[in-house]
């Protein structure tokens, strides 16, 4: 079994994410998840019970390994419940959220962003029936936490972050133009437009 550790992030960061956020459109993580937010304020005890063991099964089910510590993670906007698992010498993202729609819009996006060569978390499986999936964890920081660090007190642009956003500005057009040729806009959520 498992156990869970709360308050302690570690932070990493192995590349860059980009996805937009759902409520209009705003980068939200550019290197992962948050260090800011931290651990996830759980509202009531033994709720993190409930959504840990479809994902450490499904944790088990791909890697073969069981789940040694699964850490409840900030899902930044989301009511998805996320879950930073670690086995022997595998890590990944475990997510819970009820609402198909939703994950079936992100399983396919981020499948369809990945084929298309572009920088976001592998899907590694996924259970809809249990409304859990397991994808690649890509470290906790944001590009927002980089810019913050290298700020400190000043309000000033950094130098030492500008090649950073410049990579990301780069990288935005392989998302809206390259791979929004032959993306699938039937399973956009919550709308398939926005006016």
């Amino acid at each position: 079994m498992a156990r869970v550790r709360t308050g302690r992030t570690v932070c990493r960061s192995r590349g860059l994410l980009v996805f937009l956020n759902r409520r209009g459109g705003h980068p939200v993580h550019l290197c992962g998840l948050s260090r800011r937010s931290g651990v996830h304020p759980w509202p009531i005890p033994g709720l993190v019970h409930l959504f840990q063991k479809p994902v450490a099964d499904l944790f088990r089910e791909n890697f073969g390994k069981e789940a040694l510590e699964i850490t409840p993670v900030n899902a930044d906007g989301s009511n998805r419940q996320l879950f930073l698992i670690s086995g022997t010498d595998v890590e990944a993202i475990g997510v819970f959220n009820e609402d198909r729609a939703e994950n079936t819009a992100f399983l396919e996006f981020s499948r369809h962003f990945r084929s298309a060569g572009l920088p976001v978390p592998e899907i590694y499986t996924e259970d809809l029936e249990q409304n859990v999936y397991l994808e690649e964890y890509l470290g906790p920081q944001t590009l927002f936490d980089r810019l913050v660090e290298a700020r400190g007190d000043s309000m000033q642009f950094p130098e030492s972050i500008q090649s950073l956003y410049e990579q990301v500005i780069h990288l935005l057009p392989g998302f809206q133009i390259k791979a929004g040729r032959t993306l699938n806009y039937d399973v956009c959520y919550p709308r398939h437009s926005f006016d």
